[in-house]
């Protein structure tokens, strides 16, 4: 459960052919965003994981300068593992976001709040559900229901290198609190009850960017990214428990236009070091590094243009590598198609439908996987 249900709203950094617009996109009018998601994977004989979440978001601008944005999740998920059923529902936490440009649109500013709006101290299958929903190569819309309080800070600033490229700086830091994510209750012969509820305090984390965008010519765009991040230690009734290996990650794009079509790719790049466990009285690094190497490849490519829109079609690919114990592997490939809507003045309503196919490794045991994804985005200026 280490992925973080503390949202960070980081800007774009988007270059200019002229070098004389703004460095750091930014949006000055209200906007609303809602819709649905619909996720179904079989994850081996008889494993099955459903979720339906409803994402919605607010962004409201206070000054030409400053925004504030909130954003929550609500969301039914079931799974099913051989014949027994275990679901969770509920909203997610809730994120308050400000974002101030600065420095004459060079310096992006964030700090935000995560209000603990979302289940915790679930009991043993609830538990059990979420840890099999975290998987990162699910890419479930929402991983993680609620992990309490937490608060975030950072800051990108960016600047022109030569006449086509720009290049973007960031650090930011999320600090969590302690709350207790699991409730286990055991009934006693002749009656009563044992409840055991333990606080854990995930460690903070604080990630360094680096980005480079680069125009090369009127209709191609390249994009490089490069993030590292550390995690503190974690706590179990506050004392040391685990401490996550440092992860680096690497995301490049390429988009392309062709008269009316483009195509666009992109590929993230994710790796983590070794972990630190607790062995006796004290944390210990690893031997063998259990983190894997994550290659997830997505193609969009906008075959059809309509009046009001576009008609895509699009591929995806997540491999997943061994880790160094020899188990986790995991294959999916997949594509489907896609439209982008325009309505009104400043309406858009944005369409994704997915089928994925591949396998996954557990145990040494290797397990069949089929994915299907339906996603509707409405955004519209209010």
């Amino acid at each position: 459960m280490r992925k973080s249900a503390c949202l960070l709203l980081m800007g774009c950094l988007a270059g200019t052919a002229a070098g004389q617009e703004e460095l750091i996109s930014y949006r000055r009018d209200a906007q609303i965003s809602t819709g649905f998601s619909y996720q179904v994977f079989e994850l081996g004989d008889r494993n099955f994981l459903t979720q339906v979440a409803f994402p919605t978001s607010v962004m409201i601008p206070l000054q030409s300068w400053l925004q504030v944005s909130v954003l929550n999740t609500p969301a039914w998920t079931r799974w099913e593992d051989r014949g027994r059923k275990h679901t969770l529902s509920g909203v997610s936490d809730t994120w308050i976001q400000a974002n101030a440009v600065l420095l004459q649109e060079r310096l992006l500013v964030h700090a935000g709040v995560g209000i603990p709006t979302g289940s915790t101290r679930l009991d043993s299958m609830q538990f059990a559900l979420t840890k099999t929903l975290s998987q990162n190569f699910l890419r479930m819309a929402l991983p993680v229901y609620g992990q309490r309080f937490c608060v975030s800070a950072g800051a990108i600033t960016a600047f022109n290198l030569a006449e086509h490229s720009v290049l973007g700086i960031g650090v930011q830091h999320i600090r969590k609190a302690a709350y207790h994510p699991v409730r286990f209750v055991q009934n006693l012969q002749g009656g009563g009850r044992y409840i055991l509820e333990r606080q854990y305090d995930p460690g903070d984390e604080t990630s360094i960017h680096a980005g480079i965008d680069h125009q090369a010519g009127d209709n191609t765009k390249f994009m490089l990214d490069c993030m590292a991040t550390l995690y503190q230690r974690d706590l179990l009734d506050g004392g040391d428990t685990y401490a996550s290996g440092g992860r680096i990650m690497i995301d490049a794009g390429v988009f392309h236009r062709i008269r009316d079509q483009y195509l666009y790719g992109h590929v993230v790049y994710r790796q983590k070091g070794k972990n630190e466990i607790l062995q006796g009285l004290k944390l210990e690094e690893e031997t063998l590094n259990t983190n894997q190497s994550q290659l997830e490849i997505d193609v969009v490519y906008k075959m059809i243009q309509l009046t009001n829109g576009s008609i895509l079609l699009l591929g995806d690919s997540r491999s997943y590598g061994e880790n160094e114990l020899g188990s986790g592997k995991v294959t999916l490939y997949g594509g489907g198609v896609g439209a982008n809507l325009q309505f009104g003045d400043d309406g858009e309503i944005l369409f994704r439908m997915k089928f994925l196919a591949g396998s996954r490794e557990s145990l040494d045991v290797r397990y069949n996987v089929r994915g299907f994804e339906v996603v509707m985005n409405i955004r519209a200026g209010l």
